[in-house]
């Protein structure tokens, strides 16, 4: 119950208003193929495809390098620094990022608790309490522990304190409804086993949530993830990522109009299919009389498949452009998917032409025939494609307001003048630095000379003092001698 309540807030992070005034969402800041939605949130996604996930336009481990350095600055130049930069967006985007690889870590860990938290009945009232009040400090702390994201040394003097203080709140808040419950039961409830089964949760409860929250504070919980090798899989083909299709490489058809029909989320995995589909060519050569035939029709609906499977999205943005004329879309939402389409339909036309090159012929002449015609037929198909995209995105800026055209020029040129102060305060704090070094320099050098001076004259002092005396001994007319005999003895 509890868990779940996580995973909802974490899910729906992304949507909510970082900024009204400006229009910003948290989703703004993260990138990541497939795009982020409720149903298929950070926290759900493995390890490959955070691959290429960009936090304000940083890898995690880059921004978290970035943010680290920034806590190392003086106080008054991380104070200038967030009034003039976008740190803070960076500090609590990384804080949020921990916090769902840290969710993904206590799910695995904590299996049952996911689906029960002291949820048999009759403890029902008891724990919808429980969990109310659990649910305000766990947000309460992760809002607190956001500002401080990064800060190491910070996190590993407050944080067992905070934790400690929390724990105790709830450990009140809890023992108080307990014994309220209890003293409501009935005669027939053995009291006893019941506060020592609920007491057992309760601290399985506590442990889960101490587990989250340090998980999500670790320095070394953003880790570079290293691209593992795809396993071959001889006997079937692995064709989408979300709603999964297995297709069985004897059969007659590989695609089908419906499975075609694909949101966002549910792109090509390109890499492990056309992996699969160049082994399946190496095995077709390597037989004693390859047929080019069947090498020809594979190839051929593997065309098919990638067009019909293009043009339905193409054909999806296109539907969506015209809604915008009438403002039944929101165009912002259509610009968005038309940058998404642009990224996409890039990198999918780059990798997929290595299916169809004569170049990856493997030296086979009628193989590298067969690839030529069809690779001919793929770039053609692809500029077509790309075309389709660029008209519409022309077409959608038609619809776009005006005011909304002037109101983006003007955040560019503050963007621009943003980036221009921030170098020119870089420049200066460079230069304030340089002078504050020469400062120190030439005070340490005026100090010696003023060290020497004192010194000279303190020896000019004695010289004088003792003329002086001298002096007003022959004024006395006493001789040397006499002086000398006459001076007290020591």
């Amino acid at each position: 119950m509890l868990i779940a309540d996580i995973g909802l807030r974490l899910s729906y992070k992304p949507f909510e208003w970082m900024s009204w005034w400006w229009r910003i969402k948290w989703g703004d800041f993260i990138e990541v193929s497939p795009q982020i939605s409720v149903r298929y949130s950070l926290w759900k996604r493995e390890d490959s495809h955070l691959k290429n996930l960009k936090l304000c336009g940083l890898s995690p481990a880059e921004l978290q390098k970035e943010i680290a350095a920034y806590w190392e600055k003086p106080f008054w130049r991380r104070w200038l620094l967030s009034f003039f930069t976008d740190i803070d967006n960076k500090i609590v985007i990384l804080a949020y990022y921990k916090r769902c690889l840290s969710f993904r870590i206590i799910r695995k860990d904590h299996p049952v608790l996911e689906k029960r938290i002291i949820l048999s009945e009759p403890e029902q009232r008891l724990i919808n309490s429980l969990i109310n009040k659990v649910k305000q400090d766990t947000t309460v702390l992760e809002n607190y522990l956001e500002k401080y994201a990064g800060n190491t040394q910070w996190i590993e003097k407050n944080l067992d304190l905070l934790l400690t203080k929390f724990e105790k709140k709830r450990q009140k808040v809890f023992a108080k409804l307990l014994n309220k419950y209890l003293k409501e039961l009935s005669n027939g409830y053995d009291r006893k086993s019941l506060r020592k089964k609920l007491e057992e949760e309760y601290q399985r409860m506590e442990k889960m949530l101490k587990n989250y929250i340090k998980n999500s504070c670790q320095e070394n919980s953003i880790q570079q993830e290293s691209s593992l090798p795809i396993e071959e899989n001889s006997n079937q083909e692995l064709m989408y990522v979300g709603s999964v299709t297995v297709m069985d490489k004897n059969e007659e058809s590989y695609v089908d109009s419906n499975a075609c029909s694909m949101d966002a989320n549910e792109w090509l995995d390109l890499n492990e299919w056309l992996t699969l589909q160049r082994q399946t060519l190496k095995k077709m050569l390597k037989e004693e009389l390859p047929s080019y035939d069947v090498i020809q029709s594979l190839l051929e609906k593997n065309l098919n498949r990638l067009q019909l499977l293009i043009d339905t999205q193409l054909k999806n943005h296109e539907n969506k452009i015209n809604e915008v004329r009438y403002r039944r879309v929101n165009y912002k939402d259509a610009l968005d998917r038309s940058e998404f389409l642009q990224h996409r339909l890039t990198y999918f036309f780059r990798h997929c032409s290595l299916l169809f090159h004569p170049d990856k012929s493997h030296g086979d002449e009628r193989l590298k025939l067969i690839q030529t015609e069809l690779f001919k037929a793929f770039q053609y198909f692809a500029e077509n494609s790309l075309e389709r995209l660029s008209k519409g995105l022309t077409k959608l800026k038609r619809y776009i307001p005006k005011w909304k055209l002037n109101l983006d020029k003007l955040l560019e040129e503050a963007e621009r003048d943003r980036k221009e102060f921030r170098e020119w305060m870089d420049q200066k704090f460079s230069e304030l630095e340089a002078e504050n070094a020469e400062t120190r320099k030439n005070q340490a050098r005026m100090q010696t000379e003023i060290n020497a001076m004192e010194t000279e004259i303190s020896v000019l002092t004695k010289k004088m003092n003792i003329h002086m005396f001298y002096s007003e001994a022959k004024e006395q007319g006493q001789t040397w001698q006499t002086l000398n005999y006459s001076s007290p003895r020591p």
